[in-house]
């Protein structure tokens, strides 16, 4: 199976080069084989659609890297989150991490509590935000705040559309007026309270 070598830089070549001497500076110290480099260009770490990336992750799931080694941790993701996710499916399909910078192999048992500890606090900051949306919302709430979608036609508005239909004019050229579904239209023909307008 492939050792894969994952490489994220921006236009600067001197990144790229960087990143290059450092990784091959690590090879010599601990060599493996079967080399195969994935390298994005011009890609920040929060861009999901790194190509080279999603094209080791796959070459993961097939079972064809048992090794991947990145300059720094946040060459895979600057996201928490992504990071995780993507610790996840390497541990799952038996792939080990090693980030030369912080000098980590993910495949001990210190980097495996490294990754439990990074899971616990990802946890974490999701139920905060989730917590922090329901005291909000509770909140609004109790101050009479209108939530969900606004009220888009008033009663003014709505006095006209049904003008407008009863001199004729059809609920489709009605629904394209007002910006609004036919449904609608007869909602307010028919004076039904129609709160998602």
């Amino acid at each position: 199976m492939k050792t894969a070598i994952y490489i994220r830089f921006s236009t600067e070549k001197q990144d790229f080069d960087m990143q290059k001497h450092e990784i091959d500076a690590y090879l010599q110290y601990r060599p493996a084989s079967d080399l195969q480099f994935y390298i994005d260009e011009a890609m920040t770490g929060s861009n999901t659609k790194r190509p080279q990336f999603k094209a080791m992750l796959n070459d993961c799931k097939a079972g064809k890297v048992e090794k991947i080694i990145v300059y720094k941790l946040d060459r895979l993701s600057r996201s928490l989150a992504d990071l995780i996710e993507a610790f996840k499916l390497f541990s799952e399909h038996n792939v080990t991490v090693h980030s030369v910078q912080e000098n980590m192999d993910f495949s001990t048992d210190l980097g495996k509590l490294f990754m439990h500890l990074l899971g616990s606090f990802a946890e974490f900051e999701r139920s905060t935000i989730i917590a922090r949306i329901k005291s909000g919302l509770a909140s609004a709430k109790a101050k009479g705040t209108q939530l969900g979608r606004p009220t888009k036609i008033g009663n003014e508005m709505k006095a006209l559309i049904r003008q407008k239909f009863e001199s004729g004019i059809s609920s489709a050229h009605l629904a394209a007026e007002f910006k609004i579904s036919t449904r609608s239209v007869y909602t307010i023909v028919k004076g039904e309270k129609h709160e998602t307008l």
